[in-house]
């Protein structure tokens, strides 16, 4: 039941992606500026509204603040500050200038953003009728007691695993994943263990997202930063280690181990 329902809400998340991938390339080709002031999502639901209402820049600039400011919420970003600095940027805006290519792009602008909050409404209730499947499951339940293991991530989880009678050992449930390590070794001049390209795409995306989020919590982060220690290299001048991915591999590999 999981397998069918999870490789939908992928096929929706994926067909979202392109939606915000499109708009983010006709904003930079009606208003590039615009992502001056929406510097962390130019799609977020207010820049829609505004976008929607107020499609190009040179319709920003003609509008008075105070109808900016209305599609914003009460204590929203961005701020009417933010909106005057928005208007100015629409005055001198390098945006294109084809009145042609203006028509066919805000057409193209509208459906976009009509299909992106459908895709959004159907992921939702697509969400709602996989979360009390997951929860109810004993597999489930496992996997959501391990620290970063979501829902969304345990249903994806559950529905690529499967049976786990169908693996031999940890290691076959690790290749399985994507997260087995591959050892290239000449005797002389090459000797290094790298992360093989095989295994299941979306259990290895997901794999690796969980191991990003458990290293932010213990136990996990305490073993990542000892594995760092050993395999990294830390860089005084940014803060960050330096080949921190094969610590992060080894938690997700740890991480594997014991969901088997």
């Amino acid at each position: 039941r999981l397998r069918g329902l999870v490789q939908h809400r992928h096929e929706l998340n994926r067909e979202l992606v392109r939606r915000k991938n499109k708009l983010v390339a006709i904003c930079d080709e009606l208003f590039p500026e615009f992502a001056l002031i929406y510097t962390n999502d130019q799609n977020c639901e207010s820049a829609l509204r505004l976008r929607e209402k107020y499609p190009t820049a040179q319709a920003i600039a003609e509008a008075s603040l105070d109808d900016l400011c209305q599609t914003m919420r009460p204590g929203t970003f961005p701020g009417r500050k933010k909106l005057a600095q928005l208007q100015e940027l629409a005055r001198t805006s390098i945006g294109t200038k084809n009145e042609h290519r203006h028509a066919s792009l805000l057409v193209e602008q509208r459906f976009l953003i009509r299909e992106k909050r459908q895709l959004e409404c159907d992921l939702n209730e697509l969400d709602a009728i996989i979360e009390p499947v997951v929860t109810e499951s004993r597999e489930g339940k496992i996997l959501m007691s391990f620290a970063g293991i979501s829902t969304k991530s345990a249903a994806t989880l559950v529905a690529g695993i499967g049976n786990i009678m169908n693996y031999k050992n940890a290691d076959h449930l690790r290749s399985y994943m994507g997260w087995s390590p591959k050892q290239s070794q000449t005797g002389s001049t090459t000797n290094s263990t790298v992360m093989a390209k095989s295994g299941n795409a979306l259990l290895k995306w997901t794999m690796y997202m969980v191991a990003i989020t458990a290293i932010r919590q213990e136990p996990w982060r305490t073993i990542y930063k000892t594995l760092c220690k050993r395999m990294a290299v830390y860089n005084s001048k940014t803060g960050k280690w330096t080949g921190r991915m094969k610590a992060v591999g080894h938690v997700a590999g740890q991480m594997i181990g014991l969901i088997y």
